[in-house]
């Protein structure tokens, strides 16, 4: 009897033994799930807080845009106006000092330094700031510069051992003066985005020392205060719309090699035709030295001259390597020419629009992306009608739609392109032969900040902004996909003239 209980409690501790090592095993599932949410959720609140700052970066930037606009449009004098920049734009890019000088032919008026603004360096006496100043000042002669020149300091004296970066800004104020606004910083990197958000201010300073400068009318002043406002609201509503940057950055890559083609031939064809120039210099001065030794030119001599430095030849050339260089020059432009209207937002009233050249320069602007990889093939109806809208804001849709098909077809296919006029409309269709898309995809696709693409390739804003775009412009979009099929985007214009 006492062995059969033996075997029942060997069994009952085997049992509970088991029991204990499934509860263990669950509980280290349930650890690794739980270390694992506790992954997500920290990397879920870390991207919380970078988009706050990011947030927080935007309104400090939309701020100080809204107060440097309203000291533009202020009736204080161009003094008091660069007095008031050098404050704003100063604790705007944290310097920790900063002037504004008048420069002249006969060198800095030094009657106008005295204005200086100080953040972080009051120890610092005025004379020794600006002697700090002068010492580092980029000469930049005659030539107008557009944007903000950002200049390591060499620290000279022992006072100075704390900065080093020294912006500048120079402004023409007539022929003979220029006013220089100059930043000293501690910093150890300057920020790009400040320097453009600055420079996008640049801009409204320059217009508005023009206005004082010019003495315009209250009633042009006026309108010039209503296009600062809307540039402001458009600046606003834009940082949002960063899909248009994001693009630009994505291509500018292959922008840069397509410019960089025709410069390059452009410049081989030049240091020929300087060796031509050379040669007929040559002839030119055996001819001189002829004339001025025998007092005629022997036609002899001057055969002999044509045949040695086979000028017959180098002036056919000479013509043929200057037509290329035209060619270049004319494929240089038409490819800014369509850079200049993608990133241009224009105003906003609708103007008569050729779809067709929308097409063209979105094309142009993505080609470095396609022209390897993938056919292009394209059926564009003649004559087509124009459609009233903004051909900036159109070639940005078409812009979108190609740059997603190629990311659809990361190992090249087919992209088709067709625009037909329709009843009271023109129908364009943009399909490709890429991965397609699921329901759930489709449903999300006009979402903003959807993207199916990895971190830091996209910002899921594109067709989102396409919408928008299009809804402005009284089209429809729809999309026909399939997963492994390839997709299809259907744009229904309505016609200028119905």
């Amino acid at each position: 009897m006492s062995v059969f209980q033996s075997g029942d409690e060997q069994a009952l501790i085997a049992m509970l033994r088991r029991k204990l090592a499934r509860a263990q095993k669950a509980r280290e599932v349930a650890e690794q799930q739980l270390e694992r949410y506790s992954w997500e959720i920290y990397n879920a609140n870390e991207s919380l807080r970078q988009s706050l700052r990011e947030s927080e970066r935007r309104q400090a930037e939309l701020a100080y845009l809204s107060e440097e606009a309203a000291t533009i449009a202020s009736s204080i004098n161009i003094y008091q106006l660069l007095r008031d920049t050098v404050s704003l734009s100063g604790e705007f890019v944290e310097a920790d000092g900063g002037m504004f000088l008048i420069q002249s032919e006969h060198g800095i008026e030094t009657k106008e330094y005295g204005q200086i603004w100080k953040r972080r360096v009051g120890w610092l006496r005025d004379d020794a700031l600006f002697e700090l100043v002068i010492s580092n000042l980029p000469e930049v002669g005659e030539e107008e510069i557009s944007h903000w020149l950002v200049l390591a300091v060499e620290n000279t004296q022992a006072y100075a051992s704390q900065i080093n970066w020294l912006l500048s800004l120079h402004l023409k104020l007539s022929a003979a003066r220029t006013a220089v606004i100059v930043f000293l910083s501690s910093s150890e990197l300057i920020d790009e985005e400040c320097l453009f958000v600055l420079d996008t201010a640049r801009e409204h300073l320059v217009n508005s020392i023009k206005r004082r400068l010019t003495d315009i009318s209250v009633n042009q002043s006026n309108r010039e205060l209503k296009k600062t406002v809307q540039h402001l609201e458009e600046a606003r509503k834009q940082l949002l719309q960063t899909e248009k940057m994001a693009s630009l950055g994505q291509l500018a890559a292959g922008v840069a090699h397509e410019i960089n083609n025709p410069v390059g031939y452009m410049g081989a064809n030049t240091e020929i035709l300087a060796d031509y120039v050379n040669n007929f210099i040559e002839v030119h001065h055996h001819l001189l030295s002829q004339l001025q030794q025998q007092g005629h030119i022997s036609a002899g001599n001057y055969q002999t001259l044509i045949e040695q430095y086979d000028l017959a030849y180098e002036y056919d050339d000479a013509k043929e390597l200057i037509q290329n260089n035209l060619e270049g020059v004319q494929r240089v432009k038409d490819i800014i020419n369509s850079l200049k209207t993608f990133s241009h937002q224009g105003s906003a009233e609708m103007e008569p629009v050729n779809l067709e050249e929308v097409i063209e320069s979105a094309l142009k602007i993505v080609w470095n992306q396609l022209k390897y990889q993938y056919t292009i093939h394209k059926y564009i109806a003649p004559s087509l009608p124009l459609v009233s809208g903004n051909k900036g804001k159109l070639q940005q849709v078409f812009v979108n739609l190609f740059v997603n098909a190629a990311h659809a077809m990361e190992d090249g296919g087919e992209l088709s392109i067709y625009a037909d006029p329709v009843q009271r409309g023109i129908l364009v269709r943009v399909a490709d032969t890429g991965c397609g898309m699921t329901e759930e995809v489709k449903s999300n696709l006009f979402t903003p900040f959807f993207t199916t693409k990895g971190v830091g390739e996209g910002t899921g804003l594109g067709l989102s902004v396409s919408y928008a775009i299009l809804e402005e412009h009284q089209a429809t979009i729809e999309v026909a996909s399939m997963p492994g099929r390839g997709s299809e985007f259907t744009l229904r214009f309505p016609s200028r003239d119905p």
